[in-house]
């Protein structure tokens, strides 16, 4: 333990783990995990929960455009340089927060702020698991090709591997293609953006 983190832990009298612990503790597991299987959906089925979801009302974070904000680099999506954003998470043909085991969490992206997805999911314990992009040397997820009705066109499927727990899943929108790497250089823990042209929003999820 550094002295800076026990310091803080003398003056708030709490022999446990300081919020700047587990965000140091947060930047290192980002790069020791790996990615969890996706899910394609049947262009049957995709289209059953698609039409299901379209009418779900999911509370969105609204942001108004900025004084010289860029306008949007393609139809359907707005830039919102402030990061201020939301998605939906969607479970079993319905916006939710909690998902049983089992089942395949889909992602509903309608606004989306810039063409590129990425997300990962971080436990209670620590673990952070990769959703987009699925493999190390893969990139954000085109969304230009991938929506249809707002909704992703693959989910993660939540099995035993994945783990029963508490989650904070994040989502990295962004004006160009990132990598893992690209998002764990610029990532801090609380920031609303990577930067430029880049935006986070997350959401509370419960596997149970």
């Amino acid at each position: 333990m550094s002295s800076k983190h026990l310091a803080t832990r003398l003056l708030s009298r709490r022999n446990r783990l300081t919020r700047g612990e587990k965000d140091e503790i947060f930047a290192r597991v980002l790069a020791e995990t790996a990615p969890r299987r996706r899910v394609r959906w049947p262009s049957l089925a995709f289209a059953l929960v698609a039409a299901t979801a379209a009418f779900v009302v999911v509370p969105r974070l609204l942001g108004a455009p900025g004084p010289g904000e860029r306008r949007a680099e393609a139809p359907g999506f707005t830039a919102r340089g402030d990061g201020a954003t939301a998605f939906g998470l969607v479970c079993s043909g319905q916006a939710s927060a909690t998902c049983p085991l089992g089942q395949t969490l889909m992602f509903d992206l309608q606004g989306a702020p810039h063409r590129y997805f990425a997300a990962f999911a971080r436990r209670d314990d620590g673990a952070v698991i990769w959703y987009f992009p699925d493999a190390a040397t893969g990139r954000s997820l085109d969304l230009s090709e991938r929506l249809s009705h707002g909704l992703l066109d693959q989910g993660i499927e939540l099995d035993a591997a994945h783990g029963a727990g508490h989650y904070r899943v994040y989502a990295i929108y962004s004006a160009a293609p990132l990598s893992r790497d690209d998002i764990k250089s610029r990532f801090q823990p609380g920031a609303r953006d990577l930067g430029v042209e880049t935006a986070i929003a997350t959401r509370e999820l419960v596997v149970q």
